[in-house]
């Protein structure tokens, strides 16, 4: 199942007629899977070298936690670890696709001007109201997660009349707020695990060929998250195998880009379905 989607920023075009990994490295203490945590500049262009040698082709570097009831980060905060961070892993990246996990259009546009290529708002520009105008002024890829609320308190928003009906009427109310060329960049992410039951989570990723209607391309976040190690009752760090089933599930139903901790595994299910695909 291939889509020609295709992004583009700044003269650097990533196709995904085939599906692509988005190796996830967080530069915070608090994010919900430690293995994902980095503490110096030299660990930070370590880690991300290796996810690019293992198969990802985007790299999204998050400050902020967005697990759930984490409190939110002052820009300053993430500013500073944006500019301490970010100008090195860029030189030493070259031209490898570099993605600020943040939903601060303050911090969007700082870590653009410091050689960021797309943004990833786990609102998809509703808690900074700005976001949007940033996208569409510096025209670059943007993914939009659907979220209700913030991470502090999106848990108790998990009431939905249909959840697919809301997610797509919200995917095009930030199409209808989007340039033509922030249009043609744009990724739609239903955000697992992000103001949803365990349920509800599951059926996302059921009935996730639905989105398919918005023809944009869909990345999906499954790893390592509470709906694998709650449900099967286990630790996060025995969740991987999970993740890789969820992985392939999501592929099967339409998924264009996985946004993992493990790019290595999350590379040999793409293989694997790639095989399956085409023979």
């Amino acid at each position: 199942m291939s889509d020609n989607f295709t992004l583009a920023y700044n003269g650097k075009i990533l196709s995904l007629s085939t599906p692509k990994i988005m190796g996830v490295i967080n530069i915070n203490n608090d994010s919900f899977y430690s293995g994902s945590r980095i503490q110096t500049e030299s660990a930070l262009i370590d880690k991300a070298e290796k996810m690019l040698m293992d198969g990802a082709a985007i790299i999204d570097i998050g400050v902020a936690s967005s697990r759930p009831g984490a409190a939110k980060i002052d820009v300053a905060t993430e500013s500073a670890l944006i500019k301490q961070y970010l100008p090195k892993v860029r030189h030493h990246l070259k031209d490898s696709w570099i993605s600020i996990d943040t939903y601060n259009s303050q911090t969007a546009e700082l870590a653009l001007d410091l050689g960021a290529d797309m943004i990833n708002d786990i609102s998809g520009g509703h808690i900074d109201i700005e976001m949007l105008k940033t996208i569409n002024t510096r025209n670059c890829p943007f993914v939009a997660m659907h979220m209700r609320g913030t991470p502090d308190n999106m848990q108790s928003l998990i009431n939905y009349d249909d959840i697919m009906l809301e997610l797509i009427e919200y995917f095009n109310a930030i199409i209808n707020q989007s340039n033509p060329l922030v249009q043609s960049n744009l990724v739609i992410d239903p955000g697992i695990g992000f103001a949803k039951s365990l349920d509800q989570n599951y059926k996302i990723i059921n009935d996730l060929s639905t989105l398919k209607i918005i023809n944009k391309p869909i990345l999906i976040g499954i790893s390592r998250k509470s709906l694998i190690y709650r449900f099967l009752e286990i630790s996060i760090e025995d969740s991987l195998n999970g993740t890789s089933v969820l992985n392939t599930i999501a592929l099967l139903k339409g998924a264009n880009i996985l946004r993992v901790h493990d790019v290595q595994e999350a590379n040999q299910v793409i293989s694997l379905y790639n095989k399956v695909e085409n023979s």
